[in-house]
C-alpha cells in the first residue's frame, strides 16, 4: 500500500503527525488517504517505540509515569513549555481547554498559566474565559506554564510563614525588594506558592504580609533599592 509513495513524503508527513498536527489535515495538505497515513505512523511506532518527535502531551505523560513511583506528592513535569507554542490563534477552544483539564486532573498536574497578573473580575458582563481556573479572575489569551520550584504550600499561614522568616534572615537590618528576593529564591514571578489559590504569586504574598504590619519587617515591594 505504501510502494507507491515516496519515502521521503512517508517520513515528512509521520513526522508532522507525530509532532502534533492532526492527521486529518496532514492527509488533506499532502493528498494521502487517511487511512495510508494512519498505516504509516502505526509502523513507525512501531519500529520506534521510543521516538524523539511525539505529541507534547504523550512525551509529558510517560514522564510523569515513570516518576510516579519515586516522587512524592504530585508529579511534577520537569520540563516545562507555553503552551502557546502548541496552540495558535484560534485553537485553544473550548473543547480543547476541557480536554486539557481532564489530563490535569488525571496526572495531577498543572498545565498551563496566565503570561500577565490577572486584574479583571470575572462577572456578568466579563465573564473567566479560563475553564482550567474557575476560581481565577478573567484573561483570555497567553496561558503559560511556570516552573514550580518547590512543592506548593497547603496554605497561606505556611507560605507567609516562611515568607517572613526569609526576608528577616536574608535582610539584616537592610531593606529587601520582591525582585531581588525572586532572584535569589530562583522563584518565576508567575509561579503561584499556594496549592488551590491563583492569587499566591511572590508578589501577592507580599502584599498579604504587609497587611499583617509585622513588627520589625524590613520590605519593600516596589522595584527601586532604598536604605
Amino acid at each position: 500500500m505504501t510502494s507507491e509513495y515516496d519515502a521521503e513524503l512517508k517520513q515528512h508527513a509521520v513526522q508532522l503527525v507525530l509532532s502534533g498536527q492532526s492527521g486529518a489535515q496532514v492527509a488533506q495538505d499532502l493528498a494521502i488517504p487517511t487511512d495510508t497515513l494512519a498505516q504509516w505512523v502505526k509502523e513507525h511506532r512501531r519500529e520506534h517505540p521510543y521516538p524523539f518527535l511525539r505529541p507534547w502531551h504523550t512525551m509529558h505523560r510517560d514522564r510523569v509515569r515513570r516518576r510516579r513511583h519515586r516522587l512524592p506528592g504530585k508529579p511534577w513535569p520537569a520540563a516545562w513549555t507555553p503552551l502557546d507554542e502548541f496552540y495558535g490563534d484560534g485553537a485553544w477552544t473550548l473543547n480543547e481547554t476541557h480536554r486539557v483539564s481532564r489530563a490535569e486532573q488525571t496526572y495531577e498536574i498543572l498545565l498551563h498559566w496566565h503570561e500577565r497578573i490577572m486584574v479583571i473580575d470575572a462577572s456578568a458582563a466579563q465573564r473567566n474565559w479560563c475553564p482550567l481556573c474557575p476560581a481565577a479572575w478573567g484573561d483570555p489569551v497567553a496561558r503559560f506554564q511556570v516552573p514550580p520550584e518547590r512543592q506548593p504550600f497547603d496554605g497561606a499561614v505556611g507560605a507567609l510563614g516562611q515568607w517572613d522568616a526569609w526576608i528577616r534572615h536574608r535582610s539584616h537590618g537592610d531593606w529587601l525588594i520582591t525582585p531581588e528576593a525572586a532572584q535569589e529564591l530562583h522563584i518565576h514571578e508567575y509561579t503561584r506558592l499556594i496549592a488551590g489559590d491563583p492569587h499566591s504569586t511572590l508578589a501577592r504574598l507580599t502584599e498579604r504580609l504587609a497587611a499583617t504590619r509585622s513588627p520589625g519587617l524590613r520590605f519593600c515591594a516596589g522595584l527601586r533599592h532604598s536604605r
